[in-house]
């Protein structure tokens, strides 16, 4: 009997995820995240990141802390490789159940390498996390329709509440296993006792949390569109935009043969065609006709029915032109080099990566990005270092937040680096950071602005510019000032 080839594509799972890990410095988002698994180590703020529809990994790296100290991005990181994996087993035995052996093989190739899962399986948020409960209620769903069997249903049931308690727009998964009823089963009224499980469990486990959520949160209504345009004008303005995410992060080879896949399922009724390319069109559209403030993480859970879909289509077209295996490896290798192009700059220099618009805006040029950041980060690690009785950081208070979430990650546990925001334009300011100054080494951060102006030099004291940072489109991220002491600046 062939040896499954899952082993080998996990280990090289780890090989494409590993590498460069840590590359891409802290982004907003992720420093909020794992500012949320520190409270929650601390038996606090339990409750907050469900406020925001957001849940399951973020209480699995609570259990990091604080044994992970300085290394918190790489073991962050790590966790969500970690469910990646999950992912990848699960993208395998779902499209080996639904064609065979080597389309699972070519599928799980072009997830291995899409630079939309080489992105997201390493960073802290909830979305890939998301994705791999939705990818294994894909798996279950198929098994279930196929095997009709209870204990399925009541996995499957478990799989679409923890997609949901991943992130609340995991609500969606909850279409996959009537999708896979209609389409999949060969004696519905037999299964259908199954998939009823299924939507029992998963519906008693996520009832009041969702209505908890709906009812404390401000996300949905800034997501959701509020303006006049209706459904269909949303549509026609999200178009272009998700456009731009998919061809750029699935890549234009993969994208053609998905669109090669839904054809070839239209033509041919296949029910598996049919099933991934309802789990791709449908939620796109839906997200396409509702939404305002929208972001391409959105739409990772698209991509392990994507690759299932296109690599069928890639083995169908090259069984049918009875192509010898080697022209059918070229062909995948082929399709693969936009993908790996993009992979070397992920891999290597983030920053230059042809990552889309909003992406390059969130994670590289603009305030959000880590960029400059972890510059300012090691700076003050390095004062810190340079003076044992510790050192004072005073941030700008109403400035962007970038760098105070990701200070209060970086120095959660070094208690000889103290932290506080004060208002710099405060006439007690300059007597306060003075006052500082004579106790211990004190160096104001002066961030983005928001919605104030950066401070004119010298407008809060005696001070000296030693740092500042800047974003690799050179543009200014952070100033550092070195409070002067008794003894003047540099003492």
């Amino acid at each position: 009997m062939p040896r499954s080839p899952l082993p080998f594509l996990l280990a090289l799972y780890f090989v494409t995820r590993l590498p460069g890990l840590t590359a891409l410095p802290m982004f907003l988002d992720e420093s909020w995240h794992i500012s949320w698994s520190m409270w929650i180590a601390e038996g606090k703020e339990w409750d907050s990141p469900w406020l925001f529809g957001k849940g399951v990994n973020i209480f699995v790296n609570a259990l990091l802390f604080p044994w992970a100290g300085e290394r918190y991005l790489a073991a962050t990181r790590l966790v969500t490789v970690l469910f990646g994996a999950l992912t990848l087993a699960a993208l395998f035995a779902a499209a080996r159940r639904l064609y065979d052996e080597r389309t699972a093989l070519v599928s799980a190739l072009l997830y291995l390498f899409s630079p939309y899962a080489l992105f997201y399986d390493r960073l802290v948020l909830t979305d890939p996390v998301q994705s791999t409960f939705a990818t294994l209620a894909l798996l279950w769903s198929v098994r279930t329709a196929q095997q009709a069997r209870a204990r399925d249903g009541a996995v499957l049931g478990l799989m679409l509440a923890l997609s949901v308690f991943a992130k609340a727009s995991g609500m969606l998964a909850f279409l996959t296993p009537l999708l896979a009823w209609l389409l999949l089963s060969g004696e519905r009224a037999r299964s259908a006792r199954a998939f009823a499980v299924a939507y029992a469990i998963g519906s008693a486990l996520v009832a009041w949390p969702l209505k908890v959520f709906f009812a404390t949160t401000s996300t949905v209504r800034a997501a959701v569109d509020k303006s006049q345009e209706g459904p269909f004008g949303r549509v026609l303005e999200n178009a272009p935009l998700a456009w731009e995410w998919v061809a750029g992060y699935w890549t234009l080879p993969v994208l053609s043969l998905a669109a090669i896949g839904l054809g070839l399922a239209l033509l041919t009724r296949s029910r598996a065609g049919l099933l991934l390319s309802s789990l791709i069109v449908l939620p796109l559209a839906a997200y396409l006709a509702v939404s305002s403030l929208w972001f391409p993480r959105y739409l990772v859970f698209l991509t392990p029915p994507l690759a299932i879909l296109a690599g069928a289509a890639l083995v169908q077209v090259a069984r049918s032109a009875r192509a010898p295996a080697w022209a059918a490896t070229a062909a995948v290798a082929l399709v693969l080099l936009p993908a790996l192009r993009f992979d070397a700059f992920l891999w290597t220099d983030p920053a230059r990566a042809p990552l889309p618009e909003v992406e390059r805006f969130q994670f590289v040029n603009g305030w959000p990005s880590g960029y400059g950041t972890r510059d300012t980060l090691a700076f003050l690690r390095a004062e810190a270092q340079r003076h044992p009785s510790g050192v004072r950081v005073v941030m700008q208070s109403g400035a962007r937040r970038g760098f105070a979430l990701a200070s209060s990650v970086a120095f959660r546990y070094q208690g000889f680096v103290v932290t506080s925001d004060l208002r710099l334009d405060d006439p007690a300011t300059p007597a306060a950071l003075a006052a500082s100054a004579r106790e211990a080494a004190t160096f104001v951060v002066v961030p983005p602005p928001h919605r104030n102006r950066r401070p004119e030099p010298g407008g809060f004291g005696p001070a000296r510019l030693v740092l500042e940072t800047r974003k690799p489109d050179g543009t200014l991220c952070d100033q550092v000032y070195e409070v002067c002491g008794p003894d003047g600046c540099g003492s």
